[in-house]
């Protein structure tokens, strides 16, 4: 449905290693049935499909605020 000039905007939490399970706890308290992409998995996800033309990694930040 994207416009050929659209832009997408994807923030998401993600892991530092590439799996498909997700960690207990986090699955238990925080994120219920999800999975937290590695940058590989979201590169491949949208390889061929979009341009990623800034990536920002928040989580330093992002730390403080769950604290």
């Amino acid at each position: 449905m994207l416009k050929d000039d659209g832009l997408v905007v994807l923030q998401t939490i993600g892991a530092n290693r590439s799996t498909v399970r997700i960690d207990p706890w986090i699955d238990k308290y925080i994120f219920p049935n999800a999975m937290l992409p590695s940058p590989l998995q979201v590169t491949a996800a949208v390889d061929g499909l979009f341009v990623i033309e800034h990536w920002q990694n928040l989580g330093p930040d992002y730390e403080k605020t769950l604290m």
